[in-house]
């Protein structure tokens, strides 16, 4: 059972990614068919599926960074509060693409 604080960290992960998603306009069936051609088994229900969860296998974080073509990430892309937690926003002068 995952502790309070891998929670929330897999939490800021997911948002990172629908926060990149969104940024770029990439439909969930639009990266699906992105990480089909990196021969990756996805779909837009699984993806839904991985990013409501939270659970996302570090795999496939790396592969939807590769196909959105972001460039670098830092952990400073992501605020922390007063507890050492992340908070679920992704700053605008992060997660630069190429």
């Amino acid at each position: 059972m995952p502790t309070l604080r891998e929670k929330h960290w897999a939490e800021a992960a997911s948002r990172f990614l629908k926060e990149a998603l969104k940024q770029r306009s990439v439909s969930y069936k639009e990266l699906a068919q992105r990480l089909q051609a990196h021969g990756l088994d996805e779909n837009e229900r699984s993806i839904a599926a991985k990013l409501a969860r939270a659970s996302l296998p570090l795999s496939f974080f790396l592969a939807t960074m590769s196909v959105l073509e972001i460039k670098g990430f830092s952990l400073s892309d992501l605020e922390i509060d007063q507890r050492g937690l992340p908070v679920p926003t992704l700053r605008k002068s992060g997660a630069s693409s190429g």
